[in-house]
């Protein structure tokens, strides 16, 4: 079986309760309480005097203790509840600990020397203080909403530079280098998580909030293989759900960059076009009119052009040569009808709210 301490406190040699996390251990003593366990991982949650611990049962033992009716079957947001309650408790118990620990403390300085009492009551006093204001720090503040002000940070993987303020979460800080995500505008109006890696400015480094953060949280920031994995996480959830609103509202592909002239009377026309299908896309047709600002109808036709577009690639066309003439008084194009001719030679015909324009370029 392995077991796994979420959350456990240990006496340090000030005779302070310490936190650590996540710690594998090899046996698990002083259980006060079984308060979970989730069937579809067959995992036990278990608090202890000290800790808050999961343990991954044998299959053998986890069918005994599915058929125990004082332990609470739990998952997903209960389970998770459940968890942050104990959480809560243990911080609560030693946070009060630690207070009667200082108490004790400050007791002993006062049967010292006269001499020496300001010196080791200050020593003391201000070590509960950090250790009471870092606890109050994490408990109001998230790990990876890390102060940076407006820093300048230059990213080594896209070359582009960012403010504090363009930073929507920080990943995690390794070495001389701090990685975060941003929030990039996409097409049709949606967005998607980039993400950076920027070396830590010295303007950084004497940032006293900045580093304050980075402390009380630095087991949180590191850059281990769990937070990594996070990461990656985010990033891939991020760019799905970008890709599948994309399909949403473009099933077939979405036209970008798109522009038209009419200089000396001959039209000229440019754009993109995405496909969001997996079939592949060999001929595709334009079919447009242009009207006047009253309605009419001062010209119309077709602009053809030449695959292949891959799924989610962009293709782009210039039509700088064509016969089409239109009046002078014209003043708006529109597409009545797209043809997408694919690689098997079947054809999607694209008409009324199926035509996508990406208009926020």
């Amino acid at each position: 079986m392995l077991r796994k301490e979420l959350v456990s406190y240990h006496r340090n040699g000030l005779g302070y309760y310490e936190v650590l996390t996540n710690r594998m251990v090899p046996e698990v003593n002083d259980v006060v309480e079984n308060y979970a366990f989730d069937k579809s991982t067959n995992c036990l949650y278990v608090l202890t005097k000290n800790g808050n611990v999961v343990i991954v049962l044998e299959k053998e033992f986890a069918k005994y203790i599915k058929k125990l009716k004082d332990i609470p079957h739990l998952s997903g947001t209960a389970l998770t509840q459940a968890i942050d309650k104990r959480n809560r408790q243990l911080a609560d118990k030693y946070y009060v600990l630690n207070q009667r620990r200082g108490q004790e403390i400050a007791d002993s300085t006062a049967k010292a020397q006269q001499d020496s009492l300001d010196e080791v009551l200050h020593r003391q006093l201000a070590e509960i203080d950090r250790a009471n204001q870092k606890e109050l720090y994490r408990r109001s503040h998230t790990a990876h909403d890390v102060p940076l002000g407006s820093s300048t940070l230059y990213c080594t993987f896209c070359d582009n530079t960012f403010n504090g303020s363009d930073v929507s979460e920080t990943i995690g800080i390794d070495n001389d280098s701090i990685y975060f995500f941003t929030q990039e505008d996409g097409d049709l109006g949606l967005d998607h998580k980039d993400v950076h890696r920027a070396q830590i400015t010295d303007e950084l480094r004497e940032d006293s909030a900045f580093i304050y953060h980075w402390k009380a949280f630095q087991k949180e920031l590191s850059l281990s293989d769990r937070n990594r994995r996070s990461a990656l996480g985010n990033l891939t959830d991020s760019y799905t759900s970008y890709i599948n609103g994309l399909r949403e509202l473009a099933p077939y592909g979405y036209i970008k960059d798109w522009d038209w002239d009419d200089e000396n009377g001959y039209v000229t026309m440019s754009l993109s076009f995405v496909n969001t299908r997996k079939s592949k896309i060999r001929y595709i047709a334009f079919h447009f009119i242009i009207t006047n600002d009253v309605g009419d109808v001062r010209c119309q036709g077709v602009f053809r052009g030449t695959g292949p577009v891959e799924e989610f690639h962009t293709s782009s066309w210039e039509w700088n040569n064509s016969s089409y003439y239109t009046w002078g008084d014209s003043s708006k194009m529109k597409f009545t009808k797209i043809v997408l001719t694919y690689m098997d030679g079947s054809q999607k015909i694209l008409t009324g709210g199926n035509i996508v324009v990406d208009d926020d370029d």
